[in-house]
């Protein structure tokens, strides 16, 4: 039996419920372990939000002298914004990582192992949520300290960290289809922050929609990072306030639900496939 069969065979023989979260585990450790081990990624996916969250906040404070401003500090306002931000930046690596393991020739070796497929992105998916809640309670502590304020209490905070994650996984979908698109990491890396930063800036993150030109009111309709901000400033700021918070985590779930099925539409095709590309053409 050819390895490619082999593979074949192991995926579709039935699994114990045991073995394949066995087998998410295994790939849960295997991306912690590769993260740690690149500590240049890790610091500046915390460092950045920091000086966002710093600096940004010095330059537009005066913002809140606005008429119609919905908050004393600018501090407290832009926080939420901060961590979207962090969210998304953190997601946009995902598809990085998987073109990275198909030119060394691993995401093959997967393919052709008694591994769960399945499994091999689950454990991915739940090593950046790891890493991302982390990420998000250092900077909400950050903000904390620095005079902003969870009127919503520990609650919120938990819902801030849910909201975090559900936004980021928009975003590990897009990144995943470019990276699968593209087979390349720089083309990944170049494309994800060519889109991810105008969604940033053409959305409520600096300042309220309602100040915003129309245009840009516009389009921030259909931005994903004006719902995840908005969620969270409302529980930041206003409490739990479910005719804001409800429909964001609506419209956020339909992005995932769209973007996370042409990801999977993509993944298979490739797993499918029993090799990539990239790889074949080293052969």
């Amino acid at each position: 039996m050819r390895r490619a069969d082999a593979g074949e065979h192991f995926h579709r023989s039935p699994a114990s419920k045991s073995v394949v979260l066995r087998d998410i585990w295994t790939n849960f450790e295997r991306w912690n372990l590769k993260a740690v081990r690149n500590p240049f990624t890790l610091t500046v996916s915390v460092v950045m939000p920091i000086i966002w969250l710093v600096g940004y906040t010095q330059v537009f404070k005066s913002l809140t002298l606005l008429p119609g401003f919905p908050a004393d500090s600018y501090l407290a306002f832009f926080s939420p914004a901060v961590i979207i931000v962090m969210a998304m930046f953190a997601a946009a690596t995902s598809g990085m990582g998987l073109v990275d393991d198909m030119d060394m020739g691993i995401f093959n070796k997967q393919l052709v192992s008694p591994m769960n497929r399945s499994a091999m992105f689950v454990g991915k998916i739940c090593s950046e949520a790891l890493r991302l809640a982390v990420e998000v309670l250092l900077l909400l502590a950050l903000a904390l300290a620095l005079g902003a304020h969870v009127v919503t209490g520990l609650g919120g905070i938990v819902a801030i960290v849910l909201i975090a994650e559900l936004f980021s996984f928009v975003f590990v979908a897009f990144s995943n289809i470019v990276g699968l698109v593209t087979r390349r990491s720089d083309a990944t890396a170049l494309i994800s922050n060519f889109i991810t930063l105008p969604l940033v800036f053409l959305s409520s993150s600096f300042v309220p929609r309602s100040l915003l030109p129309a245009w840009i009111q516009t389009i921030s309709a259909f931005n994903p990072v004006t719902y995840g901000v908005n969620a969270i400033r409302a529980l930041m700021l206003d409490g739990w306030v479910w005719t804001t918070i409800g429909p964001a985590i609506g419209v956020l779930v339909v992005f995932d639900l769209v973007l996370g099925g042409f990801a999977v539409v993509l993944l298979r095709r490739a797993t499918d496939s029993g090799t990539t590309p990239s790889v074949r053409g080293h052969r």
